[in-house]
């Protein structure tokens, strides 16, 4: 069902994330169900739980996709969300290269590589294949470095970020944000705090 037509199901799907120390993750997609900017509107009445918006607005235009990476950007910039985004698939992607590394690039403008994941949500169609897949990582891979041709070693710890830390960093803040207290002997979740 539609996230608008559900929006306080989808909240209270996320309030158990929180108590849980877990990331929340949307498939978006500009379609009446999964609209980036009912996941927007959703991930700032959570403002501090992280929220991953898979494919960041699916298969959209080029024009469609900037609206969405601007609407992300304000939101996280003005403290009202948590956002990140998911770049494993966002067009088909050979026919739409140029266009993938525009929403990469622009992706990485607006919202830095401190908010970019680069997931595994796309195990159909041309992704299927374990090659492609690869091909993939590799496109993703020459396109930050040529965001960051005067800085490679910039470029070297975006990629990282985009790999791999931002994943695990998303994992331990999630959990932490999910406990109440810390104490000498380290964080206690909620349930167990007296």
């Amino acid at each position: 069902k539609a996230i608008k037509d559900n929006f306080d199901i989808y909240s209270k799907y996320i309030t158990l994330a929180e108590k849980k120390g877990l990331p929340c993750v949307f498939h978006s997609i500009t379609d009446g169900k999964s609209d980036p900017v009912e996941i927007i509107k959703l991930a700032e009445q959570h403002p501090k739980h992280p929220i991953i918006l898979y494919h960041i607005d699916l298969a959209s235009q080029p024009e469609q996709m900037a609206r969405t990476i601007d609407n992300i950007s304000n939101s996280v910039k003005a403290g009202k969300s948590n956002l990140f985004i998911d770049i494993s698939w966002l067009t088909n992607l050979w026919d739409n290269a140029e266009q993938n590394k525009n929403t990469i690039k622009q992706a990485l403008k607006k919202l830095g590589a401190d908010r970019i994941l680069f997931g595994s949500d796309t195990p159909i169609t041309e992704m299927g294949n374990r090659d492609n897949y690869g091909k993939f990582a590799d496109f993703v891979e020459d396109t930050v470095k040529e965001f960051y041709t005067d800085k490679p070693k910039e470029g070297e710890k975006a990629l990282n970020k985009i790999f791999y830390d931002n994943a695990e960093e998303l994992e331990e803040e999630a959990y932490i944000n999910s406990c109440s207290t810390v104490n000498p002997e380290g964080i206690i979740p909620n349930e167990e705090v007296p």
